[in-house]
């Protein structure tokens, strides 16, 4: 695991693994993270997003990711590909944002049929 990926997981551990309401493991948390981490792949470039849930149900899944990662794609319509970091066989592709703020550099994607496995943070 490189790093960054090491120091946000320790992070993240440490937020939600302080309280005995929510007790996992450290090999537990950094499953649940790289399962949530995307890989974000256009014929423009490559960056990462993270899987959120909005609602309780499967279609209220999406990816956070940064506009800039994916705005050449949106607009000459080609593909957006992605794939779990922690579910490799977990991949999909999207043509369209479902939100974004281009001053705050965001965007948001319907999580795509294929990656409904995917848990989200």
């Amino acid at each position: 695991m490189h790093k960054k990926s090491l120091l946000l997981s320790s992070l993240i551990y440490v937020v939600f693994c302080g309280s005995s309401s929510w007790a996992a493991t450290r090999t537990q948390l950094e499953k649940y993270v790289c399962e949530a981490t995307i890989f974000i792949e256009t014929e423009y470039g490559t960056g990462s997003g993270v899987a959120f849930r909005l609602g309780k149900y499967p279609r209220d899944k999406y990816i956070l990711t940064a506009y800039h990662v994916v705005e050449a794609a949106i607009e000459n319509k080609s593909g957006i590909k992605m794939r779990s970091h922690g579910m490799p066989k977990s991949t999909g592709q999207a043509t369209e944002l479902s939100g974004w703020h281009v001053f705050h550099d965001l965007a948001s994607i319907r999580l795509p049929e294929g990656m409904r496995k995917v848990r989200p943070l």
